[in-house]
């Protein structure tokens, strides 16, 4: 008789409580565009967007997005270089990338699926950069000094 009781309190509690309260959700992080540019490499797209949607912070991600990136799997700058990947955008003064119009990362699929992993993680690297400016902090850059 008691555990009704109590149940049938928390019950009536947790109704009160949805009906006078607001409740804010977040809304969840878009993926970043994602594609291959020669559609034999499609299939490492799942891959690639889950590493990128586990591992990278949800701002970085964001900021990714606003500025109209794109991760494009594609050999052909990348192979041509002997890199894995890059980043575009402007370069600073003390050589990293500042956000440019239009920001893509270009991953090779040459290397392989782990390699292109690490590598959109290292490219997110400076997608962080380039959003908190972190490079180009006097205080940041006395660190390695």
């Amino acid at each position: 008789m008691r555990k009704n009781l109590v149940r049938n309190t928390i019950i009536a509690i947790s109704l009160l409580s949805c009906l006078f309260t607001t409740t804010v959700y977040a809304v969840p992080v878009q993926e970043p565009e994602t594609w291959a540019y020669d559609p034999q490499y499609e299939e490492f797209i799942p891959n690639i967007v889950v590493t990128v949607m586990e591992h990278v912070p949800e701002f970085a991600i964001d900021a990714f997005n606003r500025h109209g990136g794109q991760i494009v799997i594609s050999g052909k700058n990348c192979d041509q270089l002997g890199i894995a990947g890059l980043t575009n955008g402007d370069p600073t003064p003390n050589g990293w990338y500042g956000w440019d119009d239009k920001t893509y990362m270009e991953l090779t699929p040459s290397y392989g699926l782990s390699v292109m992993q690490s590598t959109v993680l290292h490219e997110f690297g400076h997608v962080f950069d380039m959003e908190t400016g972190s490079t180009n902090n006097a205080e940041v850059m006395g660190l390695g000094k």
